[in-house]
């Protein structure tokens, strides 16, 4: 009967420091390049506000140069997706080393190692 109640007991704290949690640390944090196109995405995570930064570099096909930069701040992950402040579903999350930009299937980035 102890043992019953230990293994229920610990159960219930799992999950209740499993639901306490919130985002998901970070795992999505590190650089990732597009399949398609000269696309570099830079994935930094804010631990205070539990949200991502995304820094898009964008270079020349015939150069190679750097020719354009973004940043979208304050980005929160919410199941397989990262929201930005205005677009629910902004990047899908494959897995965590793949992304895909909104639900477009041709649009993925790779991790890199």
């Amino acid at each position: 009967m102890k043992k019953i109640i230990a293994v229920i007991l610990t159960g219930l704290l799992s999950a209740c420091l499993l639901t306490a949690c919130g985002g998901d640390g970070g795992e999505i944090a590190g650089t990732f390049k597009s399949v398609k196109d000269n696309e570099i995405w830079v994935m930094t995570y804010d631990k205070s506000l539990d949200d991502y930064n995304q820094n898009i570099t964008r270079f020349s096909e015939e150069t190679g140069e750097k020719y354009g930069s973004i940043i979208n701040a304050h980005l929160k992950r919410k199941g397989d997706w990262i929201s930005g402040q205005k677009e629910k579903y902004f990047i899908k999350v494959i897995d965590k080393n793949t992304l895909q930009f909104r639900d477009d299937e041709d649009d993925i980035y790779k991790r890199v190692e």
